[in-house]
C-alpha cells in the first residue's frame, strides 16, 4: 500500500498477487485483510483506500465487494504483447540500419 501514512486519509493498494495453483483457498482475501488490519495499525486516519483490478477478474471483485470497497470508476485499457527482447534489438537494428 502507498499514501495514507502519518496523517494521510487516502491509501493506494496496488495488486494482489497469487500464483495460478494456490488460487481459491482464500490467499488473496487474506493479503487483502491484513494489508487493511496493518494500515489501521501504521495510519489510523486513513478512511479511503482506493485498489482496482481488471474487469474479468470475477475473484477479486468478490473479495473487494466482500471487504465492504465499491465502484467507484471503470476504465479502460489497452496492451499490446510484446516480443522477446533479441527480436525486438533485430528489428531496431535493421531498421536503424535500413534509414541510416
Amino acid at each position: 500500500m502507498s499514501g495514507g501514512q502519518g496523517d494521510g486519509e487516502v491509501c493506494y493498494q496496488g495488486d494482489t498477487i497469487v500464483l495460478a495453483g494456490h488460487r481459491g483457498r482464500g490467499l488473496g482475501l487474506g493479503l487483502k485483510q491484513a494489508n487493511i488490519a496493518h494500515l489501521g495499525r501504521l495510519s489510523p486516519r486513513t478512511r479511503r483506500i482506493h485498489t482496482w483490478n481488471a474487469g474479468e477478474n470475477d475473484h477479486m471483485w468478490a473479495i473487494n465487494e466482500a471487504l465492504g470497497q465499491r465502484t467507484a470508476s471503470i476504465g479502460e485499457g489497452w496492451h499490446k504483447p510484446c516480443e522477446p527482447q533479441r527480436l525486438l534489438a533485430e528489428r531496431c537494428a535493421a531498421w536503424w540500419t535500413s534509414t541510416g
